[in-house]
């Protein structure tokens, strides 16, 4: 759900990215213990933006959208 304050979550978000990124490939052998820190909270780092994974996750969906169509994603 968007709400207010979105801008604000997005931009910093954004800015916190390259930090979001090594944060989440170093806890994915972990994939529990990443999906609790990544999309219920900070991830208990206090410089990462909370449920920072959401938007990992629409990097990651709109990266394979470049290289598969839609079908080959859904299959």
């Amino acid at each position: 759900m968007v709400g207010p304050g979105f801008g604000r979550w997005l931009r910093y978000c954004e800015a916190a990215w390259p930090a979001v990124r090594e944060q989440i490939l170093a806890a994915r052998a972990d994939s529990d213990k990443a999906v609790a820190a990544f999309f219920h909270g900070g991830a208990g780092h206090s410089e990462l933006p909370e449920r920072c994974g959401y938007l990992a996750g629409l990097k990651v969906l709109r990266e394979l959208n470049r290289a598969y169509r839609l079908d080959e994603l859904i299959t």
